[in-house]
C-alpha cells in the first residue's frame, strides 16, 4: 500500500510552511509505501502486545507460538482461546494468571 499522493502533498506542504530543513527530506523521500497491518483487528494486536510484556522476546515468542498450536490444533483463532473455559490451556501455554485476565478482558471489551 502506498501513501495517497494527495497525504503526501499536504505533508509536503505543510513541512514547508514549518521548516525548509524538513520540507527537504520530505521531498527528498518521496511518498513512502505504508504495509497493511498484520493484526485487522486492534483486539487482535493487544492480544500479541499482552503476551510480548513477558520478561523476554524468546519466552514472549515461545507462550504464542504454543498458543498458536493450541489454536491451531482446535481448527480456531488464536483469539477464540481467550474466553472463560480456557483458563488452564492459556495457564498451560505458560501465560501467566494476570495476562490470561487481561486477554479475556480485551475479548469482552471488543464484544461490548
Amino acid at each position: 500500500m502506498s501513501l495517497d499522493p494527495d497525504v503526501f502533498r499536504f505533508l509536503s506542504r505543510a513541512a514547508a510552511a514549518t521548516s525548509a530543513p524538513l520540507h527537504a527530506a520530505i521531498v527528498r523521500q518521496g511518498p513512502i509505501a505504508i504495509p497493511s497491518p498484520s493484526h485487522v483487528l486492534v483486539a487482535d494486536r493487544l492480544f500479541v502486545e499482552v503476551i510480548n510484556q513477558q520478561i523476554s522476546t524468546r519466552a514472549a515468542l515461545a507462550i504464542w507460538d504454543r498458543i498458536e498450536i493450541r489454536a491451531a490444533e482446535r481448527g480456531i483463532a488464536p483469539r477464540e482461546l481467550f474466553v472463560p473455559g480456557e483458563e488452564a490451556t492459556l495457564r498451560g501455554c505458560g501465560v501467566s494468571g494476570n495476562k490470561v485476565r487481561a486477554l479475556m478482558a480485551i475479548r469482552e471489551a471488543e464484544a461490548a
